[in-house]
């Protein structure tokens, strides 16, 4: 008798210790309150935020993964959760929420120059996901790549960029499980590819929030988040936003605007001449002084008007002599610069004040004369 009571004693004690584990491991991905305005992150949070049977062997294997890529994965990061009072309410439709291009739901300024202060938001800011860059915006082959391509694991967590409310949670063409989110500055982000939702339309979000499990839902070859940053009826070049190479927002300012139906990106009046094309220089702004007519010569003789200087693409000068800036694109190196532009890639260097050994990146602003 006293074995048998000891037996169901030793059982009930496993019973209530199992229990305990299980209830740890349903909250081992939960954001665990450190204060009143801001919360811890666990390294847990990249699993399925409410839980799953598979959490303990998901973990297990991304650790594996981690040592054998040699990442280090950033925990115990905090994100500030106390919503600023100055955000505005917003709320979405069906309509508004079934399609990622819709007229006129993500409007520009009534002035038609959306400023993005980078610095400002600076606080409000997390890189959505761990990995490298694997593909670019721009041209690939015959089509445009809308956004950026960043490398995860399956069922690593993405995180929203920046504060905002969501406007689509769905699968999505050949986007796959998407997620679209209106920042309050006027723009959206956009994730894609994702292996599960964790979010619904007009959810509130904060910076760090988990939004999504990594995955290659839709059309994609590897898992892998693919990032937009969207505005008015049109994308721009996360990077302009982002820097992917060290993972922080980029500094100062953006406007963003509409030129000829497109949607464009620029930091400052030159580069804006630069995307309206090559452009030509004025009569006034090349002729040269007129020499005193000759005493044997007629008086209205003068020397031949010089024609007209073309400025061309990718480098912008208001007049002879002026700077000339170059935008670094994919594959430049700073001696092809030079040789275009007919000068030294010391010279380069000193009016851009880098040095001759330091790493291009994409859409870096080069002065090259």
């Amino acid at each position: 008798m006293k074995k048998e009571v000891l037996y169901l004693g030793v059982v009930a004690v496993a019973v209530l210790a199992g229990c305990s584990t299980s209830k740890k491991l349903t909250q081992a991905n939960v954001i665990e309150e450190s204060a009143p305005d801001k919360v811890t992150i666990t390294e847990n949070v990249k699993l399925n935020p409410v839980g799953d049977p598979e959490t303990e062997r998901k973990q297990q294997v991304w650790n594996k993964q981690k040592a054998t890529i040699g990442t280090e994965k950033t925990v115990g990061q905090s994100y500030a959760r106390r919503p600023r009072k100055d955000r505005p309410k917003i709320t979405f439709t069906a309509a508004q929420s079934e399609y990622l291009q819709l007229a006129g739901v993500n409007p520009l300024p009534a002035g038609g120059v959306l400023e993005l202060d980078l610095d400002a938001m600076a606080p409000d800011f997390c890189y959505p996901v761990e990995g490298v860059l694997l593909s670019p915006y721009g041209r690939r082959g015959a089509s445009t790549h809308t956004g950026m391509d960043i490398k995860a694991f399956a069922d690593d967590t993405i995180r929203a960029a920046f504060p905002g409310v969501v406007r689509m949670a769905k699968l999505y063409s050949s986007y796959g499980n998407l997620v679209a989110i209106r920042h309050y500055e006027g723009f959206e982000t956009v994730y894609a590819h994702g292996s599960k939702i964790l979010v619904k339309v007009n959810d509130v979000v904060e910076p760090g929030d988990p939004i999504m499990l990594a995955g290659r839902t839709g059309r994609a070859t590897t898992e892998h988040l693919h990032f937009e940053v969207r505005a008015g009826d049109g994308h721009i070049d996360p990077a302009r936003i982002i820097d992917p190479y060290n993972k922080t927002l980029r500094s100062g300012k953006l406007y963003i605007t509409e030129l000829d139906g497109k949607v464009v990106a620029y930091s400052d009046d030159l580069e804006l001449e630069q995307l309206k094309g090559p452009k030509t220089a004025t009569l006034a702004q090349v002729q040269q002084p007129a020499e005193p007519a000759s005493q044997t010569g007629s008086a209205n003789q003068q020397n031949t008007v010089k024609p007209e200087v073309n400025i061309v693409a990718n480098a912008v000068a208001e007049a002879p002599g002026a700077a000339v800036y170059y935008r670094v694109k994919k594959g430049d190196t700073l001696s092809a610069i030079a040789r275009r532009y007919n000068t030294t890639v010391a010279k380069i260097c000193q009016l851009s004040n880098i040095s001759a050994n330091s790493i291009l990146q994409i859409n870096q602003r080069l002065r090259v004369k």
